[in-house]
């Protein structure tokens, strides 16, 4: 089955569409995962470990480890909760992020069209395409994507547009299904 020549969305982001794209990163590739296994890790794991150790041991001279510990935990939820409070003041502030998108999908690219700006992006540019439970986001570059939630899209080119992905993107777009 083939997919239509061309999908055509209208898409207005919100503050919870901004915030899932500034987290979409830490998702994408295995090597992103990995890193995020590993810094678990060392700021939850060890932490956890060091001060549940140093709590049986009645030294009172192993303190310095014990806030080390306390201090690599504290990283965890300010590195989380910062990203976010960035990516609210990055909506509100920004306002191209809050204007409507036309996009057009076709087998030539993408063209995204808002009251600001315009783009036309060929597949070959497109480094790779992640799809997730709410959004389907499409790599520029490292910090450059578009954002396309499936709220936008109609039920019957979902399906349509994940074939698309999967024509022009090969094994550079990660499909939920």
């Amino acid at each position: 089955m083939s997919h239509p020549e061309s999908i055509e969305i209208d898409a207005l982001l919100g503050v919870n569409d901004v915030i899932r794209a500034n987290y979409a990163p830490l998702l994408k590739g295995k090597r992103n995962r990995i890193l995020v296994i590993v810094f678990a890790l060392i700021f939850i794991v060890f932490p956890v470990v060091s001060f549940t150790l140093e709590s049986r041991d009645q030294d009172p001279s192993g303190g310095t480890s014990r806030w080390l510990s306390l201090m690599l935990l504290a990283i965890v939820p300010f590195v989380i909760g910062f990203t976010y409070f960035i990516a609210r003041r990055s909506f509100y502030t920004n306002k191209s992020l809050q204007e409507s998108f036309h996009y057009t999908f076709t087998e030539a690219g993408v063209d995204a069209v808002a009251l600001s700006s315009s783009s036309r992006t060929s597949w070959e540019n497109v480094r790779n395409a992640l799809e997730t439970r709410h959004d389907f986001f499409l790599f520029i570059s490292d910090r450059v994507m578009y954002a396309v939630p499936k709220r936008c899209f109609r039920e019957e080119d979902i399906e349509g547009f994940r074939k698309l992905l999967r024509s022009q993107l090969k094994t550079r777009a990660k499909m939920r299904t």
